[in-house]
């Protein structure tokens, strides 16, 4: 498998260059485009560190399915990649992720998983590129490894410094009940009452293909 799954059926197996020597590993899954229908914007997808399940596969194959050009990736990947040179600051973080959206060639929306979240929610305040962000449970623990992050300041971190600056794109904040982490939901919290609108929180069983779907629906046209 390339991202921790057995060979994917839908998604293809994609290297963005971004920087000399960094690359962005992805599994890229096509649209499905039903004739008359308007094309949607590509999904960056980021899996929880380390671990692109086949949960994630059926997330990203519903998505393309519904005729989003799809980008799913383990960023664990991406950051020990991009960590061997120098340790990463946001500035560099920013830079990758913007040549990789240019790559893409359009604006995308993200949706991150648990830890990953906080990837993307440092992403998404501060890529022009990117058009929303769905973020999925744990967040800030994701700039802990010492050995990842440039730990001079961890100030530059700090994603409620960062947050504010994703509007006036939308910005969906989900706490799912299993696995159930108060301090999750108590850290999610404080992320949304700190962003601007449009802004959303919401608590869900787990992420399925239907309620993932349902949320794509608010971040294309938030009310």
């Amino acid at each position: 498998g390339f991202l921790g799954i057995p060979d994917s059926k839908v998604g293809r197996v994609n290297f963005n260059p971004v920087r000399p020597g960094v690359v962005m590993e992805n599994y890229f899954y096509p649209p499905q485009v039903v004739e008359g229908e308007p094309a949607r914007s590509p999904v960056i997808y980021l899996s929880t560190f380390s671990l692109f399940s086949q949960m994630d596969d059926a997330l990203c194959t519903a998505l393309s399915r519904a005729g989003y050009p799809v980008y799913g990736l383990d960023p664990l990947r991406y950051l020990l990649h991009a960590a061997s040179r120098e340790r990463l600051t946001p500035p560099i973080i920013w830079s990758d992720w913007r040549a990789f959206l240019r790559s893409i060639g359009e604006p995308a929306f993200v949706v991150a998983q648990p830890v990953s979240a906080g990837l993307g929610i440092l992403l998404s305040a501060n890529v022009d590129m990117i058009r929303g962000l769905i973020a999925i449970g744990r967040a800030q623990i994701a700039f802990k490894p010492w050995h990842i992050f440039s730990q001079d300041n961890p100030y530059v971190f700090m994603l409620a410094k960062h947050v504010y600056n994703i509007a006036p794109r939308p910005a969906m904040f989900v706490v799912t009940e299993r696995p159930h982490r108060p301090e999750d939901s108590e850290e999610l919290s404080i992320l949304y009452q700190t962003a601007l609108e449009p802004r959303k929180l919401v608590r869900v069983p787990q992420i399925d293909p239907a309620t993932l779907l349902k949320m794509m629906v608010w971040l294309e046209n938030p009310t």
